[in-house]
Formats: C-alpha cells, structure tokens, sequence
C-alpha cells in the first residue's frame, strides 16, 4: 500500500491526512507547528508503512497549495481534494 499525505498548514497547528492509494483515510492527525509536530508527522507516515522521505505530500495554506517534487506527478485536483480531506473545517473529522 502507498501512502499519500495532505496537510492543511495553520498558524497554531497543522491537520494532516494520510490517504492510501484508492483514497482511503488512514489517519488524521492534528499537530503542532514546531519540532514536536514534525516528529509526529513523520511518527505518522512511518506508522502506516511510508518512508517520510519517499511520501508524497500536498501542503495548503492561505496563499498557495504546494506539493512535494516526489509527488509531481500528482494532479492538482487530487492534491486540493486531500488538503480538504484533513481540514477540520471541512467536517472531514
């Protein structure tokens, strides 16, 4: 199973989506946004067998959606998609 990881990038915390390669959620995790949160991001990704270097990964913020260059090949679409699967907002949770 591959992994996909969407994060929804905040001022005060981060929501991040793990989803598998038919789109399935695999966890969702609010974190921090310092050294703690990283950790536990890449606690996260290896927890469900991706390799946080190899892990494909879409950030949104207020301004601009960026993806990693290991998932460019990744369509916007998807990428947006997966952003709004982590939010809270989005009544994904």
């Amino acid at each position: 199973m591959s992994i996909t990881c969407g994060i929804d990038w905040a001022e005060a915390h981060h929501d991040v989506a793990l989803v598998d390669d038919v789109g399935a959620t695999v966890a969702k995790k609010r974190i921090d946004t310092g050294l703690k949160g990283f950790s536990e991001l890449l606690a996260l990704i290896a927890e469900h067998g991706g390799e946080p270097d190899k892990v494909p990964v879409a950030v949104e913020t207020d301004k601009n959606l960026w993806t990693s260059p290991s998932g460019a090949d990744t369509h916007a679409a998807w990428c947006r998609w997966l952003v709004r699967r982590c939010s809270y907002s989005a009544g994904g949770w």
